[in-house]
This record gives C-alpha cells, sequence and structure tokens, in this order.
C-alpha cells in the first residue's frame, strides 16, 4: 500500500516505529484496520413521526392554515365586530367659528384698535383683566404692525370643551396664540384661558 503523508504534517507510525517527515511517500506492509463510526443518531426504527395535535378550543390547526386548506367553519379569520370599538371625537358644535370671532376681536384689542369693555362676553374675568394690560402696555410687538391671522386650530376636549391655538403675523414676523375655550347653557362658548406670544 501507498501512504502519503500531507506537506507539513508529522505522523508517528506504529508498525514501522518511525516518523513520517512532511511530503515522504512510503510504501507500508501493515494492515490498516478500519472500525465503524460512533452512533450519534438514534436508530431509525426507534424515530416516531407524528402530526402536531389541534388544540381542543381551536377548530382549525395550524398546519391546516399553513397548508392553505380550506376552513371547515365558515370563520373568515376577522375579529367579531362585538369586540373594540372606537369612539368617535367628540365634536363642539360652532366652536372653530367662535375662536376665529374671538381670537380676531383679541388681536384688534392688543392692537388698541377696540375697547377692552367690548369682550366681556367673549372672555372670562380673568382672561380679560391680562387682554386689558396688553391694551395699556407698551407691547413691544405692536410696533411691526397690525396683527393678521394666519392659522387657527381647535381640538376638542370634550362636547364642551377645547383647546385652541392659532398663528398671526406682524409684518414678516410670525406669532402664536394659545389657549381653552369652554361652553355653558348660560353663557355660551367663553375663552377660559389665553396665551399671547
Amino acid at each position: 500500500m501507498l501512504l502519503t503523508i500531507a506537506r507539513g504534517s508529522e505522523v508517528r507510525d506504529s508498525c514501522l516505529g518511525r516518523r513520517i517527515i512532511r511530503g515522504d511517500v512510503m510504501e507500508q506492509d501493515c494492515k490498516i484496520v478500519l472500525e465503524p463510526a460512533p452512533q450519534f443518531e438514534p436508530h431509525p426504527h426507534t424515530v416516531v413521526l407524528s402530526r402536531p395535535q389541534c388544540r381542543p378550543d381551536r377548530t382549525q390547526c395550524r398546519t391546516d392554515r399553513m397548508l392553505r386548506r380550506p376552513r371547515k367553519t365558515p370563520h373568515n379569520g376577522t375579529s367579531p365586530s362585538t369586540g373594540f370599538t372606537h369612539a368617535p371625537e367628540p365634536r363642539p358644535v360652532g366652536a372653530d367659528i367662535f375662536w376665529n370671532r374671538s381670537l380676531r376681536l383679541v388681536l384688534e384689542t392688543v392692537d388698541r384698535r377696540r375697547n377692552p369693555r367690548q369682550l366681556k362676553g367673549v372672555l372670562t374675568p380673568s382672561v380679560l383683566e391680562v387682554v386689558a394690560r396688553l391694551y395699556t402696555s407698551n407691547f413691544s410687538a405692536r410696533k411691526l404692525g397690525g396683527a393678521a391671522v394666519h392659522r387657527t386650530h381647535v381640538q376638542a376636549v370634550s362636547e364642551s370643551t377645547a383647546e385652541v391655538c392659532a398663528t398671526y403675523t406682524r409684518g414678516t414676523q410670525t406669532f402664536a396664540v394659545a389657549g381653552r375655550i369652554d361652553h355653558t347653557d348660560e353663557t355660551g362658548w367663553t375663552v377660559t384661558a389665553l396665551h399671547v406670544v
């Protein structure tokens, strides 16, 4: 038999009793005995293949769904309509119209084109006091020109309350206003909070 050792390796030959150096080619008279590999896998007759069982509370098995087999029940896979329902957002009637009108009145008052007493039915007394202070003070933004409403937004909190905001311009600069309006049966809509920037 011809034995070739890979280059760079060394093997101890038990038959000849000497080392075989890399690249050596030699002839041996030794017998080569092969032993079977150790058994790492189970024997085929011991393996039992079984299909996964469905849970008793389910009418369809996952395997059936994966294989796209037709359903045995009329269920289409969607949740029943009696589950979670999305509650519609409250719509305060007339809030956006009131906010646009009252904002213009406030800005006209800050610009000294309207007397603060004309806003008594629109603003609560505490908010009216803030606007009256801006009317009498030396408001620095007033020097940039008259205020013009740019964009308004109303976010309903409930049917009788809304949070409001708006942007307005003076010359080339843009400013913001934020507040809150509430509705009562006696007074209708009223500005209950206001922050003018």
